[in-house]
């Protein structure tokens, strides 16, 4: 998938994951391997969910662990670009509907646990 395509696809990535997490789940496993475009249904399926949590309303550390998790598998393994994880980003938060504030906090939060994260891998 390249082009327009591709940045469509990454942004409602973003988006989907903002929507699941608002609706108070955290998957247990989220990485690239545990969801797939579903281009039939214009949107994403999860799989293996058998460690993920419901919690009533949006667990803000359980949404970090998801992003840091995914951004990982997705920025270090070279699957997407810096920018592009921006893109998916700017849809998360978006659809999040986070304050301005929050949302220099959230993000912070995510890239200093992918900076960790890959730190650890080396």
């Amino acid at each position: 998938m390249e082009g327009e395509e591709r940045i469509a696809m990454l942004k409602r990535m973003g988006s989907e994951l903002a929507r699941l997490h608002c609706a108070g789940f955290v998957h247990g496993d989220c990485h690239p391997g545990n969801y797939f475009w579903d281009e039939g249904a214009d949107g994403f399926c999860y799989i293996d969910n058998d460690r993920t949590c419901r919690h009533g309303k949006m667990n803000i550390s359980g949404a970090i662990r998801n992003l840091v998790s995914a951004g990982f598998y997705l920025l270090h393994r070279n699957r997407i670009t810096q920018k592009e994880w921006e893109l998916l980003m700017d849809a998360y938060v978006q659809e999040a509907h986070f304050s301005c504030k929050e949302e220099t906090a959230f993000r912070h939060r995510v890239s200093q646990g992918i900076t960790k994260r890959i730190a650890v891998d080396k």
